[in-house]
């Protein structure tokens, strides 16, 4: 195991060059170039931190408060020296993290602690892929899944939905979140609460609530049915008193003068059945059907559109 001298003077060891080495030469995009950069940076201190943290909690248990009050110079100058070396490294870790935030904010990279608007960007694509993944799962599926991943902050395990929208999230690999120190844990807790309203939002959309039940690591969520606002009894009045032309338009718009063309009939009983559904005669309904009856004025046109567009409908004209 290396020693303190060989932390100090040398940093990272052979494997660990090794390991960023095979990193370095993956084929990536530009933009997982620009990610991985710093990437490769904050993995190089993260080990140093690491070996360092280790290094000085087997000095110390090794060493009780007498021998290390009269402890050599030398000695103490090398834990003194370690001791800040740590803290550099450890503020070297947050400033990198903070500079990885804004960078993919910048170029809509997707990754656990990205913002919420490239997480919303994402939102559809990690939903597909979830749903893709697991064919027996459906939409609310996904948003428990989600929600309980964010929960709980110092998640580490992976999250198959997101690796199959980014399979080289290299920040998943790192538990960087132990070195932030208290502002930068502040900042992404907060994160981390955006992106679960925002997937409440979600839910809501469904019909449900969001209940949490436990705490610390062993919150678990479940589902709370919400009752729907009931709508006022819509009224025959409530409706627009659409001249025959409209009515027909409507009726063809929505595509039944197709389905009713393709029932295995005489053509007689075909109009007889849309004049049932459009509450006119047959001979009429032959007449809409063949162009032959008035036709619609532009301002019929228009009444239909606005009352379409207020529905909040869009037909094929």
């Amino acid at each position: 195991m290396e020693n303190l001298d060989d932390i100090l003077k040398n940093g990272l060891s052979d494997f660990d060059r090794e390991y960023l080495k095979e990193l370095e030469n993956r084929d990536e995009s530009e933009e997982d170039k620009l990610f991985f950069n710093l990437f490769a940076i904050l993995k190089s201190k993260i080990i140093l931190a690491d070996k360092l943290s280790i290094i000085m909690k087997n000095t110390m248990d090794k060493c009780d408060d007498e021998i290390i009050s009269n402890s050599s110079d030398d000695f103490s100058i090398k834990l003194t020296e370690s001791i800040s070396s740590y803290s550099n490294i450890t503020k070297d870790i947050n400033d990198i993290v903070m500079l990885i935030y804004k960078v993919t904010d910048d170029i809509n990279y997707f990754w656990k602690d990205c913002s919420i608007e490239v997480y919303q960007n994402n939102y559809n694509l990690i939903k597909t892929k979830y749903l893709q993944k697991y064919d027996n799962a459906n939409e609310i599926d996904f948003l428990l899944y989600e929600y309980q991943y964010f929960l709980d902050e110092e998640n580490i395990e992976t999250n198959t939905a997101h690796s199959e929208v980014r399979s080289n999230d290299y920040m998943s690999l790192l538990n960087y979140r132990k070195f932030l120190n208290y502002d930068n844990k502040q900042f992404f807790s907060l994160l981390n609460k955006k992106k679960m309203d925002f997937l409440e939002t979600e839910i809501d959309k469904l019909g449900y609530s969001i209940k949490i039940k436990g705490k610390g690591d062993k919150q678990k969520i479940t589902l709370i049915n919400t009752p729907s606002i009931l709508e006022p009894d819509l009224q025959l009045k409530d409706l627009p008193n659409f001249n025959v032309q409209q009515r027909y338009e409507l009726f063809r718009r929505l595509g039944f003068d197709k389905i009713i063309d393709t029932l295995d009939t005489s053509q007689m009983s075909k109009y007889k059945i849309m004049g049932i559904i459009l509450n006119l005669s047959p001979d009429n309904t032959k007449k809409l059907y063949n162009r032959s009856y008035k036709e619609l004025t532009d301002k019929d046109i228009e009444v239909i559109e606005e009352y379409l567009e207020k529905q909040a409908v869009k037909l094929k004209k």
